[in-house]
């Protein structure tokens, strides 16, 4: 049983690396996408898209004891812009803060002029 007991950290790394490079296939599938085509610019309030993404986010850091804090100064902020690029990178950019945050952590997002 000891040997069944060595591997165990090995193959938790080894399952972590392989959703890592899962996770970053399907960022270059999103961008390869992205780039292929047209940009609909339209205007939209950032703190409803970006709150979307927190609350899609929120379920992994939850799983990792990292608290998601939303930090906004004015909730009428608009932008004129592609609002499926604002989501790629808003999720991208969370997502990430959240993979390389130490367990019990927290997470702050804040949007202002």
């Amino acid at each position: 049983t000891s040997g069944r007991s060595d591997r165990q950290p090995v193959v938790k790394l080894s399952v972590a690396r392989g959703e890592e490079a899962f996770s970053m296939a399907n960022e270059l599938l999103d961008l390869a996408r992205e780039k292929g085509k047209d940009l609909v610019p339209k205007e939209f309030r950032l703190a409803d898209e970006t709150l979307f993404e927190i609350e899609r986010i929120r379920p992994s850091a939850n799983e990792n004891s990292i608290d998601l804090k939303f930090d906004l100064h004015d909730d009428n902020m608009t932008v004129f812009a592609d609002i499926e690029s604002y989501h790629l990178i808003c999720r991208n950019l969370i997502s990430n803060a959240v993979k390389y945050s130490n367990r019990y952590g927290f997470v702050n997002i804040s949007l202002s002029k």
